[in-house]
């Protein structure tokens, strides 16, 4: 076994499943077949992985053509634990960031909360002015994994993750893509990664869109499934079984999402305007359109 040396850690819904899912594809390149495992963010979200040999049971398949071996649990970045757990078991490591539009990342976001039943209130505008409340502890759903997960302004806070980061390994080990990037040129942002990690670059990809917004089947069947999860978590269980990932798969289907008022999409903007300028400043980049028209500082 390889211990995994990269970690992609954030942020949920800018594209970490895509690139995931093509580093996987490149024969120097290991990544667990769990892509979220949780292990070294115990503060945000409990994992299904309770002792470190369980975690690494992982990565038992990334073999001596293996250069680089990798996971992509998104709750790292804004993990208070994470990254310094992940310095003293893997000195070494490096970081890949994906940031997107945090509006935009807020509202995906939401609908995955509801999709996974941690979030029960349907109504983007609704679930962000409860956070107040949620932080408080209440207005938590009873199948809530942990309230963390209804925290959309500070899991979108990403100028400030990224500062935390940076303070912590440096630039130099941390490739950052904007999931623009990535939709614009995904095979230019894939091989940037891939140079990063020290790996041959990529030819091609299969560009299908991964990880899309989706709504249960039936809610009967994913309060079950979330039932089960539980157990496993209660008792230690690890892993899963082909039933269940079949079960999961089938309950699926698209969604497109219901809309959201423009005037309060503009009001959360305005919320964001100190990350995003914060970000440009980490970054060098122009992020002129995440920010409203008169914010153009």
């Amino acid at each position: 076994m390889k211990a995994p040396n990269f970690f992609i850690v954030g942020a949920p819904k800018c594209g970490t499943t895509s690139l995931a899912e093509w580093l996987g594809e490149n024969p120097q390149v290991f990544m667990s077949d769990v892509k979220e495992p949780f292990f070294f963010s115990p503060d945000v979200v409990p994992s299904d992985y309770q002792t470190i040999r369980d975690y690494e049971r992982l990565f038992f398949g990334a073999g001596n053509e293996i250069r680089a071996v990798g996971e992509a649990s998104t709750t790292y970045l804004r993990s208070e634990l994470a990254v310094k757990e992940i310095l003293r078991y893997q000195p070494a490591a490096k970081f890949i960031v994906m940031l997107r539009d945090p509006v935009e990342m807020a509202v995906s976001l939401h609908s995955q909360e509801l999709f996974s039943l941690n979030e029960n209130i349907s109504d983007f505008s609704q679930a962000w002015l409860a956070q107040g409340d949620r932080k408080k502890g209440y207005k938590i759903p009873k199948a809530c994994r942990s309230p963390n997960l209804l925290m959309y302004k500070d899991i979108c806070s990403l100028g400030t993750q990224l500062k935390s980061l940076f303070s912590l390994v440096g630039r130099e080990r941390v490739c950052v893509i904007f999931m623009d990037s990535l939709r614009r040129d995904p095979l230019g942002s894939l091989n940037e990664v891939e140079r990063f990690l020290g790996v041959n670059e990529s030819l091609n990809i299969d560009n299908t869109p991964r990880n899309v917004r989706k709504t249960n089947r039936s809610l009967g069947v994913a309060r079950a499934l979330k039932a089960v999860e539980f157990f496993k978590l209660r008792f230690g269980f690890s892993g899963g079984t082909g039933f269940l990932r079949f079960a999961h798969k089938w309950n699926k289907r698209k969604y497109n999402g219901e809309p959201v008022d423009s005037e309060f999409l503009n009001a959360v903007r305005d919320e964001f305007l100190d990350e995003v300028c914060l970000l440009e400043s980490l970054t060098g980049a122009d992020l002129s359109s995440w920010k409203n028209v008169g914010n153009q500082k």
